[in-house]
Parts: structure tokens; C-alpha cells; sequence
């Protein structure tokens, strides 16, 4: 929702808790699809301080925000990658800065480093009290930021929460991270993520000290990019800004096979912000004239007309020319529950996504918030993929970042599904099922394709239904939109608002759709077989079997015509989705009705699982000759 349209705002019950801050950062060299946090940059009168924090203003909300139902003394701590850190890496952590809404007693303010196995201070200072607005402490004794071996930097401050304050403030400026408040909130003393990212950017900063390049930027690494044979297109390569000049054109040159292109110039679309901003740019280039694969390199040598000071190595990937592209048909898996009051926006997001991009769409909705008694479409989470979910209402596109599946990484996911829609899919993969006799199983057959050669992939497969809905209190949805009247939230989720359909604390007869419902994974095993190392222009075939849940409160919910099965296919060095499929799922029972047909035992003809003839064309499961085959 929109934080201007929230005043005075309450938080909701916590959504998750952990018991440490530890949370692993795998940060490649390209920092992925920008889901990521821009490092502000302000003008002091010594040039070589700066602020690092979440985004690049002085922003901050005069309406607070607060716990009223948990009174006590907590840490809140804004996180922040170290990856995002490079140009601050060796500077001098001198003091830090916070914004609240309203006076509050306070205590310290704080600057932790973690990794992967335990956090530590890096600097601390007492604070006895806070006035509204920014609150600037320095330092006794200023300690160098080094990131080797960091997983992250959380900057934070001490409070008192009390059963009327609001004193949380936050921002919409930049992209959106991660907050978290430490202490005992109901589930035992450890970090909560309660939600603050919904309203924005927690106010809270550190300022660094350090002798900043002016002209500073790296060019990460780019994924593999493919092109069909004779054609031009744009190589997408992420940079991040670590100069303290705003970069608005850029030179480069480009290397393939050994060959260094003359310098190029490229104006960019949108300024990429000081110390570190994060963007993207696309370099235009030809495909070559055969189907080939090449390593391009692609060096930044200038920045606004003045030499590139950066030391790192210049960007690398692959250029693959093919013959062919696959559809491309991209994953959404949300992490959503009926016990989690904020999730309606989820669902609503997901529902967008279906309506906007039909089949290009495959959503799976992970119902993990909630134990079965609570949800009656709970799935352990040992029976699918561990995804490692922060909070709910999330979602991750095709495996990438965690966003929100309604907002997204700024203000709508189907912008960032969009993105992820036009990049080529790197394997094409056609699925079908079939249901067991007595309704207790799926068989998915998949059929997958590679258009290069040398990369190793993993096969999923998923049961999804639609139309799911039930009048127990295991099918009532939660619901905090209750608190706001239907002028405060957007139009799509007015329904949730005080007055609207579902506008009530919890609420029942929405029609869920995209459920899974069972996938190939059992005890935290996936049963699918890897696809292995594929090669070009050469098909493999993937089969696995699928049990229903046994459930009664949601087999009896289940409409067998509007169950799917879905194939993910995964790029097994990255852990990314890079395509999925979705079909229907025929009837075993009618298959052998089919099969049984004089006049189809005695023709050649190949028909689908519904018993319709098909052409040389139809990939999926086929029958032929009385017997069941995949058609390539």
C-alpha cells in the first residue's frame, strides 16, 4: 500500500521469525536482475564523507509507524548486502544518522557486520533520546569498514515501544530492503521480519569517511545471451556506479574472439546515482553469421567523457547465435498462508499476473505460512523445494530475488515479470500428465530441449489447482486491509478494505487458484532424475510419478479438471528456473478405453491423451498403436 495514504500506522503481527540476523548473500559478480538496494551520496563540506544507507535522499516519513501490541525495548536494523559495499570497502565508519516519526526514548545506535556463521558490532554510541527527524550521532572511535568475508551491514537503533507510540519512520525513496526488529515478539527472543518493507525504507544511515574516485565504474559479468542467426540485439549488462559523480553516458569497447572493437559511445536511458548506484545497460550487437558460441568481454573506458578509474576486471560472458528460440513461460512461486493478514495483496498480485500473461504465466502458490490446521492447502515444506522465504506475502520470479508478488522490486510485479518474460528462454520444455486409476497419482512426462551445449540442468515437477474454496475456518483468509478504508489502498485491493467484499478481519468464499499441491520432492528429496549435461538439437525425456495429498478437507475441494501439472527446469550451476510448462492432465481410465477401440488398434494414427488425433507436430504424451509414447 501506499505509505502516504497510511497515517499513523500499526504494524501487524509479526510474519516470520528467525533466530539470527545470518542470511546467505550468494553476490556473482553481476548483482541479479537490480533487485537490489541504491547507496546514497550527499554533499558535506568535507568531500570525503558520505551516507550509506537503503536510498539516496533525506526523505522520511512524518507518520510513524509501531508494534502498540508488543510493548518493550527492541533493536530495529535496516540490512544491507555487503556485495553493494565495494566502494565504501576500506573507508572509516565515523557515525551514523536516524529518522523517527515522533520523540521516543532511545538508547544506543548501532553499525553489526555478519556473515554466514555470526554477527559482530562494528560500532556503537549511546543516545539518551530522540527528536522528530533526523537524529545525527558520531562515533568515539571511528572503525574501517572492511567487507572481506561480510555476508552484510545492518545499521540500526534501540527503542521504546509503548502501547500508543508510532515512532518507526520510513521511506519509499530507492529500492525497497529488508528491516527487522530484535526481541522476544511471541515466539522467543531473535530477529522479526514484521512486515516493514510493505511501507518502505527504514531511516537509518552510517556515514563513511573515505577518499571517493570520482570517475568509478565496474561492469559485472552478463548472462549467456542468444541471439537468432544473422540478427542484431542488446547484451544486458549490469554496472554499479562507484565514482561520486552521477553517470548519464558511458564509452566501452568490445572484445570477441580476440578482436578489440573501436571505443563506442552510449547515452544511458536514466542517470545512474553516485556511490553505488545500481543499473543496467544494454549494449547493442550483432549476432554472428553461424551458429556459434563466443566469449565477449566488455570493457567500461569512460564515464560522462572522463577515463574510467576502476581497477576491477571488465565484464564477461557468452554470445550463443542459434537457429531457434523456445517459448518462454516463467515461474512465479509465492510464499502465502490464510494466517497471514497481508497475503490478500499477494493473491491479488498473483491474479493480475494470470489475467495480463495467460499462459506465459505459471504461477505456484506455496501455502507454508500457516500448518495444516490453519490452512487446508498447507504444504510441508519438506514435500517441495526449499526456497528460504523471509516473510510472507513474498514471491520469487523464476528463483530470482525475493519481492513482493504485488508490489514487486518497486510498485508492480507484472513490470518485473515482464523482464523476465523477454529474456530467451536458454531450454525449451513441453509437459503432459496423466491421473492414475483411482485418482491418487499423476505421471508427468516432460520433453526438453537445449539450444547450446555445456550447460546441467535439474527437472521439477509441480501439481497445481485452480478454483479451490471451502467455508471451514481452515479456508478463512486473514485480512489487515480491514483496518483501511477503501481510499487508502489501491484500486485492485479496495475489496479487501473496510466495506469492500472481503472486507472483513478474516474472510471466506475466495476461489484460490494456482495451489501446489503436491510437487516431486518427498522428505526433502526431489524423486525427478536430473536432466544431466545437455547438448544442442538433442531432446531428453523425463518422467515422475506424483502422489495427491490424503487430506480430506482439500481432496474434497479439488476439481480434477482443473488440476496441472508443471515442469521447472533448472540451471543446475545458478539454481534459477530458466523455462516451465503447464498442461491439463488426462485420465488413465479413458486412456484404456481409447486404447481398447477396435479401429484405433488397427490404425497407425496418433492421438493425445484425451483420444483426439494429432499431427507430426504435437509434443507431449501420444498413443499410438495401442501404446503410449512421448512425441518429440
Amino acid at each position: 500500500m501506499c505509505l502516504s495514504s497510511l497515517k499513523g500506522g500499526i504494524l501487524p503481527i509479526p510474519t516470520f521469525g528467525i533466530n539470527n540476523i545470518i542470511k546467505v548473500y550468494k553476490m556473482k559478480k553481476y548483482i541479479l536482475c537490480l533487485a537490489t538496494m541504491l547507496l546514497s551520496t550527499i554533499s558535506f563540506a568535507q568531500t570525503s564523507r558520505q551516507y550509506m544507507g537503503a536510498y539516496t535522499s533525506d526523505d522520511h516519513s512524518e507518520s510513524g509507524l509501531g508494534l502498540t501490541g508488543y510493548p518493550g525495548t527492541y533493536s530495529i536494523v535496516a540490512d544491507i548486502p555487503a556485495g553493494l559495499l565495494t566502494a565504501y570497502d576500506g573507508g572509516k565508519v565515523v557515525g551514523m544518522r536516524f529518522a523517527v516519526a515522533e520523540p521516543c526514548n532511545t538508547t544506543k545506535c548501532f553499525v553489526l557486520k555478519y556473515n554466514q556463521s555470526k554477527e559482530d558490532t562494528l560500532a556503537v554510541a549511546r543516545v539518551t533520546s530522540s527528536k522528530a527527524g533526523w537524529n545525527e550521532v558520531m562515533f568515539d572511535k571511528p572503525v574501517k569498514l572492511d567487507l572481506s568475508g561480510l555476508s552484510g551491514i545492518c545499521i540500526g537503533y534501540d527503542y521504546e515501544q509503548t502501547s500508543t507510540n508510532k515512532p518507526l519512520s520510513v521511506s519509499e525513496e530507492g529500492y525497497i530492503c529488508e528491516s527487522y526488529i530484535y526481541g522476544d515478539l511471541g515466539s522467543g527472543t531473535g530477529y522479526y521480519n514484521v512486515g516493514l518493507s510493505s511501507y518502505g525504507n527504514l531511516c537509518a544511515q552510517a556515514i563513511v569517511e573515505k577518499e571517493f574516485a570520482q570517475n568509478s565504474m565496474i561492469a559485472f559479468d552478463f548472462e549467456d545471451t542468444y541471439l537468432l542467426k544473422g540478427k542484431s540485439g542488446k547484451i544486458e549488462m549490469g554496472v554499479q556506479n562507484t565514482g561520486t559523480v552521477s553517470a548519464t553516458q558511458l564509452d566501452y569497447t568490445i572484445t570477441r574472439n580476440g578482436v578489440t572493437s573501436a571505443e563506442k559511445h552510449i547515452n544511458l536511458s536514466k542517470p545512474i546515482n553516485a556511490l553505488v548506484g545500481i543499473g543496467s545497460v544494454n549494449i547493442p550487437i550483432d549476432a554472428n553469421s553461424n551458429t556459434t558460441t563466443e566469449e565477449v568481454t566488455i570493457t567500461i573506458t569512460k564515464i560522462n567523457g572522463q577515463a574510467n578509474t576502476s581497477t576491477e576486471e571488465p565484464a564477461i560472458g557468452k554470445l550463443i547465435t542459434v537457429n531457434k528460440l523456445f517459448p518462454h513461460r516463467v515461474a512465479v512461486e509465492e510464499y502465502t498462508g490464510t494466517g497471514c493478514g497481508w497475503c490478500p495483496r499477494g493473491m491479488q498480485g498473483m491474479e493480475n499476473l494470470r489475467a495480463k500473461y495467460g499462459d506465459s504465466f505459471v504461477g505456484i502458490a506455496l501455502h507454508q505460512y500457516s500448518s495444516n490446521s490453519r490452512d487446508a492447502m498447507a504444504i510441508a515444506t519438506n514435500n517441495y523445494k526449499k526456497l528460504n522465504f523471509s516473510g510472507a506475502p513474498s514471491c520469487m520470479i523464476e528463483r530470482g530475488d525475493e519481492m513482493d508478488p504485488y508490489y514487486g522490486s518497486a510498485n508492480d510485479i507484472r513490470a518485473d515479470f515482464a523482464e523476465a518474460l523477454n529474456k530467451v528462454a536458454p531450454v525449451g520444455v513441453e509437459v503432459s500428465g496423466m491421473w492414475s486409476k483411482d485418482k491418487k497419482s499423476v505421471t508427468g512426462y516432460a520433453n526438453v530441449e537445449a539450444l547450446s551445449d555445456g550447460h546441467t540442468y535439474d527437472i521439477e515437477y509441480v501439481l497445481v489447482a485452480d478454483g479451490l474454496k471451502g467455508s471451514s475456518s481452515a479456508w478463512k483468509q486473514s485480512n489487515y486491509y480491514y483496518q483501511y478504508a477503501a481510499n487508502q489502498v489501491e484500486d485492485d485491493l479496495q475489496k479487501f478494505a473496510f466495506g469492500g467484499e472481503f472486507g472483513q478481519s478474516s474472510f471466506s468464499g475466495w476461489v484460490f487458484n494456482d495451489v501446489a499441491l503436491a510437487s516431486s520432492f518427498t522428505n526433502g528429496i526431489n524423486k525427478a532424475k536430473t536432466l544431466g549435461t545437455l547438448s544442442a538439437n538433442k531432446p531428453v525425456q523425463s518422467e515422475c510419478a506424483i502422489s495427491i495429498p490424503t487430506s480430506t478437507l482439500l481432496v474434497n475441494a479439488i476439481h480434477y479438471d482443473q488440476v496441472y501439472i508443471v515442469a521447472l527446469v533448472i540451471d543446475k550451476s545458478t539454481g534459477k528456473i530458466v523455462n516451465a510448462a503447464k498442461n491439463t492432465i488426462g485420465d488413465e481410465t479413458a486412456i484404456e478405453e481409447i486404447m481398447e477401440t477396435p479401429i484405433l488398434k488397427t490404425l497407425e494414427n496418433s492421438y493425445n491423451l484425451s483420444g483426439q488425433r494429432v499431427g507430426a507436430g504435437f509434443k507431449g504424451l501420444i498413443i499410438k498403436n495401442g501404446r503410449k509414447y512421448i512425441q518429440q
